[in-house]
């Protein structure tokens, strides 16, 4: 969140932002596959539902976030309404993801 409006000044900007993202989606994807090898393979307990929903609307928004940057980038002429559901999603995503991550800790009794 704070990259792009942040960093806008800095020449090259947007590519940090889909460098970040990249790495981000990537992270995300493997986070929602930690929890199927613990369940399956090491025999963790799946009590952890509210958790796991929470990383299922994670994906799904991630998936939104990608769409509405490739279409905004692929389109013909500037759609504001495309960049601002872009954006506005991609505020929910971090704030749902920090959520997600300080609830899970908690659950694991980390925190």
């Amino acid at each position: 969140m704070g990259l792009i409006q942040w960093k806008r000044s800095v020449t090259g900007w947007y590519r940090y932002h889909k460098t970040i993202a990249t790495i981000g989606g990537v992270l995300t994807i493997i986070a929602f596959l930690i929890p199927f090898f613990a369940i399956f393979l090491g025999g963790a307990p799946s009590y952890i539902l509210a958790h796991a929903m929470v990383g299922i609307v994670i994906i799904f928004l991630v998936l939104l976030i990608i769409i509405l940057g490739i279409a905004r980038e692929r389109g013909k002429k500037p759609n504001p309404s495309l960049r601002t559901a872009h954006i506005q999603a991609g505020r929910l995503l971090v704030v749902l993801m920090a959520a997600n991550l300080v609830y899970g800790l908690v659950l694991m009794g980390v925190i």
